[in-house]
């Protein structure tokens, strides 16, 4: 018998292609459709992503806005209320850290063309 919580969602294990993301979810906005591969606008996050710009907008703190989503019942898509680290994310949008580069030529001349000399 396995004594390992199981987690109980798809997404909940992150992707090591792309660390940020978990496995299997989308940016914030957006949700998979019923074919599992097309995008399409997530209404409920939309209107939370325009409440969150609109009271930073309006002079907000970020632990203010989180303060009043957490009283206006808003949660994520966990079912957990959306904390610090969503919120900003929302209002400045998710940021990658720079990767190295994947073609392995390390600056030298692209599309591996040899130089001559």
């Amino acid at each position: 018998m396995n004594s390992r919580p199981q987690p109980s969602r798809q997404h909940a294990v992150r992707n090591p292609k792309s660390p940020v993301l978990y496995s299997g979810q989308c940016a914030w906005g957006k949700r998979f459709a019923e074919d599992g591969v097309t995008l399409e606008v997530d209404e409920y996050e939309q209107n939370v992503t325009a409440v969150v710009r609109h009271m930073r907008e309006s002079g907000y703190k970020l632990r203010q806005i989180v303060d009043s989503l957490r009283e206006l019942g808003v949660v994520g898509r966990t079912g957990k209320p959306i904390g610090t680290t969503r919120v900003f994310e929302i209002i400045h949008g998710a940021r990658k850290k720079p990767g190295r580069s994947t073609n392995g030529n390390n600056g030298s001349a692209s599309n591996g063309a040899k130089e001559s000399s």
